[in-house]
């Protein structure tokens, strides 16, 4: 097995020569805190969706850090193995005293977290290092109990998205969404599309044609995920099926998944559909959202499921559905946002898409009705909630008896605190 050589671990660091790496120069708001405790005690990692930007990051703590700091990658097989990341610190540490190791896609190193550990406790280094799989850093936790401190890098927020375009947009206040909406400089429809498609991935910023976007993101991102990174770390049986799996939840994200049903068409076991559900939600591909209840409840009953971002929805859906992508939109500022999150339905086929500790609704229509909020009035009146919003197309103020239902705006919700905002 070939261990990198001086010439491969040089490569990787422009620092040897007094020079940073060439990264933007924007920085998302959790560099700032991750900066904070770099060179504190702490092993720091960092988790998230491929190609949403940590390695970015890890270069840009890298070039503002004072003092003997190294860089490598292990997203090359070759190098992807336990022989050569010992081979890898054991040389930095020749070249220098308690230096900062930076290690790219260290997750995918059977065995990390006891090296890393080892001279951690001795004190021969700093080490910040990411991984594109939870599971893959959630491992190496128990080894470095008290020692790790995890941050996990979601896709792009919208606000993000726009700063990146050179657009400035705030947070906008939620306690007078009236006079917030008066006083807010509005988004253009070009924008919402632009986020729906690539917002969750930065490099594709200055990319319009729709194959180009498709085709980036499923190479770079979903085929490496599924092919190469999840058999890496699991046995899977079948790459199709997964593959099949996962293009089934983005075209359909926002629906009800029954895995019985699913793996009948597919031809494989419902225990096989769970599994492979699990995967893709560990590589940040997938979420599931319990229905409201119990505990018990919610562990057996079907689950809505969620590409993580719309932009993986839109890579591999067969045409375009805005309002899947609006709703899957909707659901990852939510995720993103709130530590408790469900939906509703019940026994009379009231449904309400988000709830927890609140209550919204994706209505990606000109014109909101009566009819369509039929569940959301049940649901507030049957649990005494004041307010709730619904994402449509136009802003709008519906009451009943003492209840206000906010209609928004897609982009004025995505930029909105709803920290701020009372829904009892």
């Amino acid at each position: 097995m070939p261990l990198p050589t001086l010439d491969d671990i040089r490569s990787y660091n422009p620092w040897l020569k007094g020079e940073s790496f060439e990264v933007p120069s924007f920085k998302r708001p959790i560099y700032y805190e991750i900066e904070r405790i770099v060179g504190k005690k702490f092993i720091i990692a960092l988790t998230g969706l491929r190609r949403v930007g940590k390695t970015t990051l890890l270069k840009q703590l890298g070039n503002n850090l004072r003092g003997e700091k190294f860089f490598f990658s292990f997203e090359e097989d070759l190098f992807a193995n336990y022989a050569s990341l010992k081979h890898v610190v054991e040389t930095f540490l020749e070249m220098s005293e308690k230096p900062t190791i930076f290690l790219d896609e260290i997750g995918r190193i059977k065995g990390w977290a006891g090296l890393l550990k080892k001279y951690h406790d001795l004190g021969k280094a700093k080490f910040i290092v990411s991984g594109s799989s939870a599971l893959q850093i959630t491992k190496g936790k128990e080894s470095l109990a008290g020692r790790l401190m995890e941050y996990t890098l979601m896709p792009w927020q919208f606000e993000e998205f726009l700063a990146l375009k050179g657009i400035v947009a705030k947070k906008i206040s939620a306690k007078s969404i009236e006079k917030a909406y008066l006083q807010w400089d509005k988004i253009g429809e070009t924008e919402i599309t632009e986020f729906l498609k690539k917002g969750g991935f930065p490099e594709l910023l200055d990319v319009q044609n729709e194959t180009d976007i498709k085709k980036y993101i499923r190479a770079s991102t979903i085929d490496k995920i599924v092919f190469e990174d999840i058999p890496h770390i699991f046995a899977v049986e079948d790459k199709d099926k997964l593959y099949d799996i996962l293009c089934y939840v983005a075209r359909e994200s926002g629906n009800i998944l029954l895995p019985s049903h699913l793996g009948q068409a597919l031809e494989v076991s419902k225990d096989t559909v769970k599994k492979y559900l699990f995967y893709l939600k560990y590589a940040y591909l997938v979420e599931l959202l319990p229905i409201e209840g119990s505990t018990i409840k919610s562990f057996r009953r079907p689950k809505k499921v969620y590409a993580s971002c719309p932009s993986i929805s839109y890579a591999l859906s067969l045409d375009y559905d805005e309002s899947r992508l609006v709703e899957t939109a909707v659901f990852a500022k939510l995720n993103n946002e709130s530590k408790e999150l469900f939906f509703f339905r019940d026994a009379q086929k009231h449904e309400v898409d988000f709830t927890g500790k609140l209550v919204i609704e994706s209505k990606w229509k000109n014109q909101i009705t009566d009819a369509d909020l039929k569940s959301l009035w049940y649901f507030m009146k049957k649990k005494r909630i004041k307010k709730a919003i619904v994402v449509s197309k136009h802003f709008e103020v519906k009451k009943k008896e003492d209840m206000l239902v906010y209609c928004l705006p897609l982009a004025f919700f995505l930029l909105l605190d709803l920290t701020e905002f009372k829904f009892k």
